[in-house]
């Protein structure tokens, strides 16, 4: 829509996903600089969040309970901080691609190891 090419933050909540609706969304905000998706999941096999924006200003991601295996931030080249809070699996949820702004990554898993 319209409307959401002026958001700079957008909270997302128990939604579903397609494998590229979250990059088609960012690249469709111009102006997003924070992403959080809450209670979120993909339907699409194989489960891979795969955000491929560069030229997006977004700055901060935040899964919170997202229900993927893995995230792949293939190329966010603004990105500064990533969340993945209440990870389920027990392997590394992030895979970093082109990311140089990035400063600041907190994990917090249930799996309590990797």
């Amino acid at each position: 829509p319209v409307a959401f090419s002026w958001l700079t933050s957008l909270a997302l909540e128990r939604l579903a996903f397609g494998h590229s609706d979250i990059t088609e969304l960012i690249s469709s905000c111009g102006r997003l600089r924070r992403l959080t998706l809450r209670t979120c999941r993909l339907v699409d096999l194989p489960f891979v969040l795969k955000i491929d924006t560069p030229c997006s200003g977004i700055q901060e991601l935040k899964f919170l309970c997202v229900g993927c295996t893995r995230i792949d931030l293939i190329s966010v080249p603004k990105l500064r901080q990533v969340v993945c809070h209440s990870w389920i699996s027990e392997k590394l949820p992030l895979h970093f691609g082109y990311v140089p702004e990035l400063r600041s990554v907190l994990l917090d898993s249930r799996a309590m190891a990797w």
